[in-house]
């Protein structure tokens, strides 16, 4: 009895051999075909600038030496937003942190999930800040918000160099109390 159970042990473990090494080459097979097709692909890719166009709306770079040189070794300090939740009187603070100097920075606050913005800053100096109520534009719900930040340099020449933007998405969770449905009498409906 042990015997026939250990012969028929063997005969399983040759038959699941077979199978696990018919997998792996289909496998191996499958994955070099793969990579051969998304490498032609990818170098198909490369050798096609001709599909290429030309922005109509790309200009010449007019960065100075001068204001590479003002820039340089110079950071910008962004203000996260955390998830929140809001109500009526909730105001969430847009800040240009007072370690920025002389870059200004606005906000654009926009609901990530349609695009559509909800709010503008124009420019901050560093150390001020703007406050904005959401329940000024937003109905009670649950949103992903985006806060971008644009940080500017004014040069000596008064000219507003665009330096590079910062986003984060926070969830904003509003509730706003309901409308008191008494009427007159103190009776309820």
């Amino acid at each position: 009895m042990i015997r026939k159970t250990l012969d028929k042990v063997k005969d399983t473990l040759r038959e699941n051999k077979t199978l696990l090494l018919a997998a792996a080459v289909t496998g191996i097979v499958f994955g070099i075909t793969l990579g051969l097709i998304s490498d032609g692909m990818a170098h198909n890719a490369t050798k096609s600038p001709e599909n290429l166009i030309a922005d109509t709306e790309a200009t010449e770079s007019t960065e100075t030496e001068e204001v590479k040189e003002a820039l340089k070794d110079r950071n910008v300090f962004f203000a996260g937003m955390d998830n929140i939740s809001a109500d009526e009187n909730t105001i969430v603070r847009l800040e240009n942190l007072k370690d920025n100097g002389d870059i200004l920075i606005s906000y654009v606050i926009q609901n990530n999930s349609t695009g559509e913005e909800l709010f503008r800053t124009d420019l901050i100096p560093s150390g001020h800040h703007v406050d904005w109520k959401p329940s000024e534009t937003l109905e009670e719900g649950s949103y992903d918000i985006c806060y971008v930040q644009n940080p500017v340099w004014q040069d000596k020449d008064g000219n507003y160099i665009p330096l590079t933007s910062a986003s984060n998405v926070a969830t904003l969770t509003l509730t706003l109390p309901k409308e008191d449905l008494r009427v007159e009498g103190g009776a309820t409906s």
